[in-house]
């Protein structure tokens, strides 16, 4: 690193020039509140002052992406700036969701026209206390287009696991339709993704007269053979009647 020393200020005080000490050579550099910030040994709250200018997004532009569901740090990030110098603008939209989210926990989930009796809350409090996996859970609201969004979202060991319904606000509570899977499954532990069901392989009919193979019948029977051939000179079934076929119990009207 190069040593220089300041020779004088050259523009009215506007430019600090230097020298290098070793060889002469001089250098210019601005004289702005960077500069004489560091001269006072207050350069790193300087960089904070800096990182606190003015947001490059106006107030209603704020406003609409905290609406929308983004954080204040990300925000802040796009209009860079810090948390700080955007939380007067945010506030009042922050209240506005954590109220429709307190609304919203209080609809009722609405499935294929079938409106529960209990309350999103009271059914997610159930599911998740038998899971046991009741810790954690947070309740937030956004708005997407013309309408709110409850969103839920709670920790099962290290995952974090989302829900999110469509509010439709209105009499006693209003009611709820799922945006995901994961929204109508919690409500309703018994809804599952239909799965496609198949037609079982049959196999193909012995030939007659020749044994079934053990494989193809349940483990817990015995193999049954075909049955022997009729010495000659029995009687057929034609000769012996249809008497011999009728199950015990019948008889024959004359």
């Amino acid at each position: 690193m190069r040593a220089l020393r300041i020779v004088g200020l050259t523009d009215g005080g506007a430019t600090v020039v230097c020298e290098d000490t070793a060889d002469g050579e001089r250098f210019t550099l601005p004289c702005n509140d960077r500069l004489r910030a560091a001269a006072r040994g207050d350069a790193g709250r300087f960089g904070q002052q800096e990182s606190d200018g003015e947001p490059q997004l106006r107030p209603r532009e704020v406003q609409a992406r905290i609406r929308a569901g983004a954080t204040l740090e990300e925000v802040a990030a796009l209009a860079k700036t810090s948390v700080r110098r955007i939380e007067s603008f945010a506030h009042p939209v922050l209240l506005e969701r954590a109220t429709m989210a307190d609304r919203g926990r209080g609809a009722h989930p609405s499935t294929d026209g079938v409106t529960a009796k209990q309350t999103v809350e009271q059914l997610v409090g159930a599911t998740l206390a038998a899971r046991g996996q009741d810790e954690g859970v947070e309740w937030d609201a956004y708005r997407d287009g013309d309408s709110w969004v409850l969103v839920l979202t709670w920790h099962a060991g290290r995952s974090q696991n989302r829900a999110r319904w469509t509010f439709h606000p209105g009499p006693a509570g209003g009611t709820l339709t799922a945006r995901d899977e994961t929204a109508a499954e919690i409500v309703d532990p018994s809804v599952r993704a239909p799965r496609p069901v198949r037609e079982p392989t049959r196999p193909a009919a012995p030939a007659p007269g020749a044994a079934v193979a053990g494989s193809l019948l349940d483990p817990t029977e015995p193999t049954v053979s075909a049955p022997p051939a009729a010495p000659a000179g029995a009687a057929t079934g034609s000769a012996a009647g249809p008497a011999a076929r009728r199950p015990s119990g019948w008889s024959r009207t004359p």
